[in-house]
């Protein structure tokens, strides 16, 4: 259950982190990102990533947590650029 939990996180992470792009931000809204949503979306894309690794490391420890860690980025990762390559 944690780490599906922790897979939802990352990925809110990294969609948070590409709409703090005006390029992706505007695929999906069709105009551009004001200044403090940017922020906003980078502040809560790089905490959503943390809380991930956070979840990790209290699941299964410091050496398999960042392990699960970097396999659940790889996947939140490949799926938004899939979707916003979809999109």
């Amino acid at each position: 259950m944690m780490p599906l939990m922790a897979s939802t996180i990352a990925f809110a992470g990294f969609l948070a982190l590409s709409l703090s792009m005006n390029r992706h931000y505007r695929q999906v809204f069709h105009r551009s990102v004001p200044r403090k949503a940017s922020l906003w979306f980078r502040a809560l894309g790089w905490s959503g990533l943390g809380a991930a690794l956070t979840i990790c490391v209290a699941h299964s420890g410091w050496a398999l947590g960042i392990l699960l860690w970097l396999g659940i980025l790889s996947v939140a990762g490949l799926i938004n650029v899939l979707l916003l390559a979809y999109r």
